[in-house]
């Protein structure tokens, strides 16, 4: 499977991928502020850390990771993920 767009259109969609990345960062940094008493990191690490580990666990289903493997990894990311954030 190929992630790169034709080279007449890799700007276009490199910009168009960064302009999501840059919300979707905006967007959790400013929910996780909202709890930020909860957090033992800073928003900002805790966004990066989320969007790091949802990147991931979606590329893992991308690449037809069994049922029950995805099910079982998303369950260790989620417990794993939240014992580091929280106080």
């Amino acid at each position: 499977m190929n992630f790169y767009p034709p080279q007449h259109l890799a700007a276009t969609v490199e910009q168009e991928v960064e302009s999501i990345y840059l919300a979707s960062e905006q967007y959790f940094v400013a929910l996780f502020t909202k709890h930020k008493q909860a957090l033992a990191v800073t928003p900002l690490v805790a966004a990066d850390a989320f969007i790091a580990l949802t990147n991931a666990l979606l590329t893992d289903i991308l690449y037809n990771t069994p049922q029950a493997v995805a099910t079982r990894r998303v369950e260790a990311s989620w417990h794993v993920f939240y014992t580091g954030i929280k106080k």
